[in-house]
Order: structure tokens, then sequence, then C-alpha cells
């Protein structure tokens, strides 16, 4: 079992679990996240494109 430490924090419970929640679908939580590259280094930046999720 995972134990939680930042995510009620990130993320608070009755945010999430009130019904017709369109984030929670079948015990899955759906987030999007936005990577701003900006700051990344150009030598790391062609490593970072080509890992594979």
């Amino acid at each position: 079992m995972n134990t939680t430490s930042g995510t009620p924090k990130f993320c608070p419970p009755p945010s999430i679990q009130h019904q017709g929640n369109p984030y929670v679908r079948d015990d899955t939580i759906f987030i999007k996240i936005m990577v701003d590259f900006g700051d990344t280094p150009k030598t790391s930046l062609p490593y970072a494109l080509t890992l594979n999720p």
C-alpha cells in the first residue's frame, strides 16, 4: 500500500471525492501536467525528449 505524504496538500480529498467529479473515474485520477522547458539546459533537452514514458 502506498503511504501518502504530499497528496493531501496537493489535492485535498474533499475536492476529489464528490459525485460527478470529472477528474476521478474507476478509481483512477486524471491530472494534466505542463512542463516549462525554458530554463532547461539545452544539452539536457534532447535527452529528456527521447525518454519513453
